[in-house]
């Protein structure tokens, strides 16, 4: 018994992609044009792992694009990112199986940001380690199985952006 891994890290649509994706017939058209490539690479019988670098949302706090350290005519800012929530069915569709969750723009859209990604994740049939309501749910394995193999992914950061500061606290 075999199962190959198929991994990539950082599906992260800037503010250049999004104005693409939004202007397609549908938001949902329009992300399946940006992930074609990707989606093309994809087979059935893999387990398709991705790095969710956006929140599912954009509702919650102003997306920013920051100021990098480059320009050195201001302090360096962090971008606030954001997506919107039909991005969890195009990954599904696709053929993605797993998106980690914990990386540094995990709170970008704050505690409501992530609780909502994670769901809109798992109700497309995604499986999301890397956040919860605890530290414990947030930091359990989740376990997928392909042809008999059971794979087990955890998704951990050990930088981030800024902290949810709204809501019930989310990890």
């Amino acid at each position: 018994r075999r199962v190959t891994l198929a991994a990539a890290g950082d599906l992260v649509p800037n503010g250049l992609a999004m104005r693409s994706i939004r202007a397609a017939a549908s938001e949902a058209d329009g992300y399946r044009t940006f992930l074609a490539g990707y989606a093309a690479s994809l087979a059935d019988d893999e387990i398709a792992y991705l790095n969710l670098e956006v929140p599912l949302v954009d509702d919650v706090v102003e997306l920013d694009g920051g100021w990098p350290s480059s320009l050195t005519e201001r302090p360096r800012r962090a971008p606030v990112l954001g997506a919107t929530p039909i991005l969890a069915t195009v990954l599904g569709e696709i053929g993605v199986d797993v998106v980690g969750l914990a990386n540094n723009h995990a709170f970008d859209q704050g505690n409501e940001g992530l609780r909502r990604t994670r769901d809109l994740a798992r109700a497309a049939g995604l499986v999301a380690p890397g956040a919860g309501t605890s530290a414990a749910d947030a930091l359990a394995p989740v376990i997928v199985e392909r042809s008999g193999v059971r794979v087990s992914f955890v998704s951990l950061t050990t930088s981030l952006n800024r902290r949810g500061t709204d809501g019930p606290r989310f990890f």
